[in-house]
């Protein structure tokens, strides 16, 4: 006799929304089309004055039972609103159905492919199948397309010149691969990464920090989102240019238009040291321990370290 098919587990989608009554609607209407249909939709409203709330109520009235509405609608931020829905499914999953929480975060604005979670979560089973027990991170490639939804890049991954494959943790220290509303992560990983400090650079920038030192990120290679640009983008898509590395460039230790960079960088990477440095590969305390100098009080040293992680695992 056969054995039985094991059943998919139920996915957690965090929504953060914020203004968003423009192209929220296309956005619930492609989650709602996906293909993969046990789900619920979590979301976290940061403060809108526009008419977002209320067409999200909507939303769950006609669709009872596949969201969840937090009722807080203090202006966090992004990152921060993002860090409190995580933290919000991991205490309530009994009464969101979930036997081990899979989260996918989610912005207002795009729009999924029907087999986006399908897809996602097939990667994510076959990963922990591979690394049991470990925080394990899964994302993909996006088209890029403006506010009509007309194409401007069927890749992101290439018109970022993002090689997602390289997710080492001293890559992820100074460049992010890993785009947040594309990303699904384990129970584990929502675990060791919550909260989400406020010293994080952003919510999907510190989930990839934490996988890449102590778990498995896998990246998909195709497209399954609809990645769309505007004039409200947080953090938009920027097309390639070349980083241009030569020795002329380097001998410009004190530009002070890096400074920003370094200390974001530095503040970002000094909050993980102090949460996870028990957790931490000798290999990883070092290279950790090196980025660390991008806090220098010497502009020149600060430089140096950030071109020269960039120069060596770009």
């Amino acid at each position: 006799m056969s054995e039985a098919p094991t059943a998919l587990p139920r996915v957690a989608i965090v929504l953060a929304t914020y203004n968003g009554e423009d192209f929220i609607r296309p956005q619930l209407d492609s989650l709602l089309a996906q293909d993969y249909t046990d789900f619920v939709i979590v979301v976290r409203d940061d403060g809108s004055a526009d008419s977002t709330p209320s067409i999200v109520q909507d939303y769950a009235r006609t669709h009872p039972g596949k969201f969840r509405l937090l009722e807080s609608f203090e202006n966090l931020g992004a990152s921060t609103s993002f860090s409190t829905l995580i933290t919000y499914v991991l205490e309530h999953k009994e009464s969101l159905g979930l036997e081990q929480a899979y989260i996918m975060c989610c912005d207002q604005d795009d729009v999924w492919h029907p087999d986006k979670i399908g897809k996602s979560m097939q990667a994510m089973l076959a990963l922990e199948g591979e690394h049991p027990y470990r925080a394990c991170l899964v994302h993909s490639d996006l088209r890029v397309v403006d506010a009509q939804g007309r194409e401007l890049a069927p890749s992101f991954f290439a018109y970022q010149g993002i090689r997602a494959r390289k997710n080492s943790f001293a890559r992820m220290l100074v460049s992010n691969s890993v785009t947040g509303c594309t990303a699904v992560i384990n129970e584990k990983l929502a675990q060791l990464a919550s909260p989400i400090p406020a010293q994080a650079i952003m919510h999907d920038w510190w989930l990839a920090l934490v996988t890449s030192s102590i778990g498995q990120v896998r990246p998909i290679a195709e497209a399954l989102i609809d990645y769309r640009q505007h004039e409200n983008n947080t953090l938009g898509a920027k097309p390639l240019t070349s980083s241009g590395f030569s020795l002329r460039k380097l001998r410009k230790l004190n530009d002070p238009s890096f400074d920003a960079i370094t200390m974001a960088l530095s503040t970002q990477a000094e909050t993980f040291a102090g949460r996870y440095h028990a957790n931490l590969k000798n290999r990883d305390v070092f290279v950790l321990s090196f980025a660390l100098w991008m806090g220098s009080p010497y502009r020149w040293l600060r430089n140096l370290v950030l071109k020269g992680f960039l120069f060596l695992f770009s």
